[in-house]
């Protein structure tokens, strides 16, 4: 027997080594590129198509070329940068039309020095387009970002059967009549879900509190939104007048510390077997309301489990349970190694996904509380706080909103409770 040698690749490099040398490689081509196509004697650079017209370029590569050179950030030009064909033609065309040779050459040599780039640190352009997508500057070009989301939309839905249009949770967070507590009322939802394959499971689960130790609370005075939903513990609190009729049957399971898992069972596939389900509950004295020894904050958690097109968050605080000074943070972290829900231990901040850290304020009640999406929506939400005998013009609403959100994946909602340990309500 023959034993070979391991081949040694030295593969030391940091994360500071690749972002150096992108943004050097991009933006000498990005410059090289603008410099050239104010260049080219009689061309008027303003507009992709005169670019095309008088280079005699198709228009889609010269909308590439005239985006690359017209970038804010060289990390948003990236993804104009046309294949070594496409870049050829553009040489040749800017050669045929006045263009300088030596200027030609360094975008040449530019050019080259890029792939070098992506054949050393990523392998492959789709796989660079992909590293690059971590660097652009905030609020610049997300297509990309919402491309990759949407094709693992696809893929998701592929690979587990299953999809929903969108993904809800809702939580009302009051004042209890139990002193130092909470209420929480909490909505969940999935809209227009439909199995992709036959026999394909979609589950959802009670509320729960996980204390600051990752250990489950049980929640006993919970009950249904809906009084006329049974309080059968086999099944789930829905909201009937927003569920899709008949009802689907449900198989729960119990996972022990209170919680309890309902299964959809049976219908069909596709569009032919949509169901648009929604849960809610009313739990009384929560969680507390002021800092103690297992609970230094608010918490409220969203577990994204089922591949949809959007993912919304919406959290109502009592204006007397808002720390003054204490602003909501959102965190979306990947459930790639283990889950908060079912291992009940916090994440680690390598698990945080790339976005932004706070959620969108919009203000009290119900007045900016629709979604473009779903026309129902407020009105549900009106419903729920009637039932529940709440004002929602004591509320603040914080509201996240995620298109193709990533699964399996989860968003917390973070507000730290102040130092002291007296309750809010003092």
């Amino acid at each position: 027997m023959t034993h070979s040698t391991p081949i040694r690749v030295d593969r030391q490099a940091s994360d500071e080594d690749f972002a150096v040398a992108a943004a050097h490689a991009l933006g000498t081509l990005q410059q090289l590129t603008s410099r050239l196509l104010d260049s080219v004697p009689g061309l008027d650079p303003s507009r992709p198509i005169d670019v095309a017209n008088f280079l005699g370029l198709d228009l889609k590569l010269a909308w590439r070329m005239f985006r690359l050179a017209r970038a804010a950030d060289p990390f948003e030009g990236c993804r104009h940068v046309p294949g070594a064909a496409g870049f050829r033609i553009w040489l040749d065309a800017v050669r045929r039309h006045g263009g300088t040779a030596a200027a030609i050459r360094e975008s040449e040599v530019a050019f080259a020095g890029l792939q070098e780039v992506i054949s050393r640190y990523a392998g492959s352009r789709r796989n660079f387009e992909m590293m690059i997508a971590g660097l652009a500057r905030p609020g610049g070009d997300d297509r990309l970002d919402f491309e990759q989301h949407r094709q693992m939309f696809l893929g998701a839905s592929y690979v587990w059967g299953i999809q929903a249009r969108m993904v809800f949770r809702i939580d009302v967070l009051a004042p209890s009549q139990e002193s130092g507590k909470a209420d929480l009322a909490t909505v969940r939802g999935a809209v227009d879900l439909r199995r992709l394959r036959p026999q394909v499971s979609w589950r959802i689960r009670n509320a729960g509190s996980i204390d600051d130790r990752g250990i489950h609370r049980p929640l006993p005075n919970r009950s249904p939104i809906d009084v006329r939903c049974t309080k059968d513990p086999a099944t789930p609190p829905l909201l009937l007048d927003r569920c899709t009729s008949p009802l689907p049957e449900f198989r729960a399971h119990d996972l022990g510390e209170g919680q309890i898992e309902f299964e959809v069972v049976g219908g069909g596939v596709g569009r032919q077997g949509e169901q648009t389900v929604v849960a809610a509950e009313l739990i009384r004295g929560h969680e507390p309301s002021h800092r103690t020894d297992d609970y230094h904050g608010v918490h409220h958690v969203f577990s994204l489990r089922t591949p949809a097109e959007t993912a919304v968050f919406d959290l109502f605080t009592h204006r007397d349970l808002v720390p003054k000074g204490k602003e909501i943070e959102m965190i979306h972290n990947s459930d790639l190694h283990h889950s908060i829900e079912r291992d009940g231990k916090p994440h680690r901040a390598c698990d945080r996904l790339p976005g932004a850290n706070r959620p969108e304020h919009l203000g009290h009640g119900l007045d900016r509380a629709g979604l473009r999406e779903l026309d129902w929506y407020r009105e549900m939400l009106a419903e729920v706080f009637d039932r529940i005998g709440w004002n929602p013009e004591d509320f603040e609403l914080d509201r996240a909103v995620l298109n193709y959100p990533p699964v399996p994946s989860t968003i917390v909602f973070e507000r730290e409770f102040p130092d002291d340990e007296r309750p809010v309500l003092g």
